[in-house]
């Protein structure tokens, strides 16, 4: 049975970078055989600068990979094969079995002397992807059973791994409660904004929404008008995943909040969107079609501007 979590929590609030316990942490991670393998550090605010700091004064002797969870481009492949090449493990794996090259950077690592340490620093963790990616908590499960490997995380909330997984049980989490209230640049609270840059407008035209339309897939056509009737009946404002997920879910257009993440990849690189979060790790879009532009354009596709299951 793995140990009893335990909950710590830091008064020291305002300045983090020197009030933060970081002799705690060093403690923590030179006890030798410990109960607890890993460390999650949840609080409100942004807190990468505690990992950076990590990283370069308490952690500068042992290999580190820094990811920010937050970014469009964070997936479970693209954490795998990081790992990879920055261990210069030269394994060639194109499938899309993610638990067989878990397994392999796995053995590979083993093979290392036994001074190697690696050390995954995860800034937000308890984003919706991961929070509900649970090929992600395995692969993280098989890297971490080795002591060469740890992690240490942080979020908002004690939230990952999730409550009541197995990846909860094994991957053994001392949680240290540390808030900064500081934001982070990648939670832009600026998107909102009724007015986009007039070089929006000039980039998306209704002739070239439609050629990026004609070519999508039919689930995926019926979730980008969706997504714009949603963003219409918010005033043009910010919409959250989550709300998204449920309607496109209900429908059954989609699965996973994985897969239609992958949907929605497609409207992100071609910028009629753009992914952030607010304060507590939620992910929202904001439109960065001009209202105009987006009104034009389902008016020559006939499409209804407001979903008509509202009015159900």
């Amino acid at each position: 049975m793995a140990p009893e979590l335990q909950y710590r929590e830091v008064n020291e609030k305002l300045f983090y970078n020197t009030n933060f316990p970081y002799k705690e942490i060093s403690v923590i991670l030179n006890t030798g055989p410990s109960i607890f393998r890993n460390i999650v550090i949840y609080g409100i605010g942004d807190k990468s600068e505690i990992l950076e700091n990590l990283r370069d004064n308490y952690l500068s002797k042992i290999k580190t990979i820094f990811f920010e969870a937050n970014s469009i481009r964070f997936r479970t492949r693209m954490f795998l094969d990081a790992i990879n090449e920055e261990c210069k493990l030269n394994i060639i794996f194109s499938k899309n079995d993610f638990l067989q090259y878990a397994n392999m950077i796995k053995d590979e690592i083993d093979k290392r002397p036994k001074t190697f340490s690696l050390a995954l620093l995860i800034n937000n963790c308890d984003n919706d992807e991961l929070i509900y990616d649970t090929a992600f908590h395995d692969c993280l499960k098989i890297i971490c059973s080795k002591k060469k490997v740890f992690f240490i995380a942080t979020c908002t909330y004690p939230l990952f791994p999730p409550p009541g997984s197995s990846a909860r049980e094994d991957l053994r989490c001392y949680f240290l409660k540390f808030s900064t209230f500081n934001l982070s640049v990648n939670y832009n609270n600026k998107d909102d904004a009724m007015d986009l840059d007039d070089d929006d407008e000039v980039t998306h035209k209704v002739e070239s929404i439609k050629v990026v339309y004609d070519s999508l897939t039919s689930n995926t056509k019926k979730l980008f008008v969706l997504m714009m009737q949603q963003f219409i009946k918010n005033n043009f404002k910010s919409i959250f995943s989550d709300d998204v997920f449920l309607s496109a879910k209900d429908r059954f257009w989609v699965n996973s909040v994985s897969q239609m993440q992958e949907m929605i990849t497609e409207f992100l690189d071609h910028k009629f969107i753009e992914k952030c979060h607010d304060l507590s790790g939620k992910i929202k879009y904001s439109l960065r079609i001009k209202r105009t532009v987006l009104n034009d354009f389902m008016e020559s596709e006939g499409i209804e501007l407001e979903d008509e299951d509202d009015d159900e």
